[in-house]
């Protein structure tokens, strides 16, 4: 993550001077949160996650503004399809196997 690095262990985080999240994640749930793309763009937020009607869209950062993508660069090997199926699983799963089952996935896909 490119921007972790750079604020971790601040207690308080300024966008005006700090640098921005790598990942957003967003929830629709009521509404769309598509309207917020510009305002992460503006930030120069790299990647956003967007659960709507169970299913994660992936969007990268490109000219200043989003495009769907399959696949997360955020976190290599991490496809929309694969945070569906996380997304889907964590609905009827114990939240421990859940757990479980994401760690077992990322010792698997570890990406160097």
């Amino acid at each position: 993550m490119a921007h972790a690095a750079r604020v971790r262990g601040l207690n308080r985080i300024d966008l005006s001077s700090d640098s921005p999240p790598d990942l957003v994640i967003e929830i629709d749930v009521a509404r769309s949160s598509l309207d917020k793309l510009p305002i992460y763009a503006a930030l120069v937020v790299p990647e956003v996650w967007r659960y709507q009607a169970d299913r994660v869209y992936v969007y990268r950062l490109v000219n200043s503004s989003y495009v769907e993508v399959d696949q997360s660069e955020v976190l290599p090997g991490l496809t929309s399809m694969q945070l569906t199926t996380f997304a889907q699983e964590g609905l009827w799963e114990s939240r421990q196997a859940w757990q479980q089952r994401i760690h077992n996935w990322a010792h698997e896909t570890r990406v160097d």
